[in-house]
């Protein structure tokens, strides 16, 4: 986990970004986000492995070491979330909210067109 380890402490530093600011975004104490960057904690929950590439802004693929890029997500945090979101729609929901989009996109195509 050294790879994990030095990733998320470069970043963090890289952005700014404090360790009270990481473990209050991970419902941690700060004490434990300090583990996780010095390898006290082996074990990472999967999901804050997730937000970890959220916060910084990397795939957490480049995290973990299983990828050198530190391209970010193409999509926006927000569309992202947005996403997630609508796994709690109803199936209806789900197809209303497909239709928009797909009417707004048509809409910015035509607009581009003219």
């Amino acid at each position: 986990m050294a790879i994990w380890n030095d990733r998320i402490h470069d970043k963090r530093l890289e952005k700014n970004i404090t360790l009270a600011q990481i473990a209050e975004k991970l419902g941690v104490t700060e004490a434990t986000a300090q583990r996780y960057e010095r390898g006290g904690i082996k074990s990472i929950p999967y999901e804050h492995i997730l937000a970890y590439g959220e916060i910084l802004n990397v795939p957490p693929s480049y995290l973990m070491g299983w990828d050198s890029e530190t391209k970010p997500d193409t999509f926006p945090t927000e569309i992202r979330a947005a996403a997630r979101g609508m796994m709690d729609l109803s199936d209806d929901d789900k197809e209303l909210a497909i239709n928009m989009i797909n009417s707004l996109r048509k809409k910015g195509r035509e607009a581009k067109n003219s």
